[in-house]
């Protein structure tokens, strides 16, 4: 628990982070065979923090527990979960894995929830050569993958949910398949990257880039969606 050298002092003259591991030390020495958690990290500082979520994958492995994890922080959830349930005000919005959590939302609640998003909204558009999503200006449009071509109608407004690492951002020219057309409204600059609030499809959107080939503000620019990294929802979600 990291805390060697506290042996003789009291559980009430501990830290409240010293005392919230020794409560943990407390259940874990029974063994039990389920665990119920409910944010026991949220008053440890950074690095201890992320040194206890090892610890307690460990110890969940060697001990082969089962664990009921109760958590607002998403960082924890996604490592330390074989699968997560969303909740929101009481009612599960979706429960999967890791990776279906966060690479297909069902609602855009677990899209926020879990990390950022870009939201955009458009109409859907099929034709032979597949299922589009056209976008208010007429001149830019995403295709969508295959899994969604039966569930939307011809015309219906939805919204397409995708991850910011998933976009990549490239210099003003003819845009291609999947490339919409955006505008740098400000930057700033956070010491391993860039940070872009970009104008597209009539939304304001936050992505982030390398520190090579910067682009200023009022530059013109593409952004290049992955068809395979895009969810397609319905308003109501």
């Amino acid at each position: 628990m990291g805390l060697s050298g506290f042996e003789e002092r009291g559980a009430t003259n501990l830290s409240g982070g010293q005392q919230q591991r020794v409560a943990l030390a407390r259940a874990l020495a029974y063994t039990p065979t389920i665990l119920l958690l409910d944010e026991p990290l949220s008053n440890l500082d950074a690095k201890l923090r992320e040194q206890m979520r090892v610890e307690l994958r460990a110890l969940q492995r060697r001990l082969s527990l089962s664990v009921l994890y109760v958590t607002h922080d998403q960082s924890e959830a996604m490592t330390l979960s074989d699968r997560i349930a969303v909740a929101r005000q009481g009612r599960l919005e979706q429960i999967g894995n890791p990776v279906e959590i966060y690479e297909k939302p069902a609602t855009s609640f677990v899209g926020d929830f879990l990390g950022r998003t870009v939201v955009l909204e458009g109409t859907v558009r099929k034709s032979g050569q597949g299922l589009f999503v056209e976008f208010s200006d007429g001149g830019d449009r995403l295709s969508i993958g295959e899994n969604h071509h039966g569930s939307f109608a011809e015309g219906e407004t939805v919204r397409v949910v995708c991850r910011p690492e998933d976009i990549q951002i490239l210099p003003n020219g003819p845009a291609g398949p999947n490339q919409v057309k955006a505008k740098v409204n400000e930057v700033a600059y956070l010491g391993d990257r860039l940070e872009y609030t970009v104008g597209v499809c009539g939304r304001t959107l936050v992505l982030f880039g390398g520190k090579q080939g910067r682009y200023p503000a009022g530059a013109e620019i593409r952004l290049v969606f992955d068809p395979a990294h895009l969810a397609l929802l319905r308003l109501e979600q």
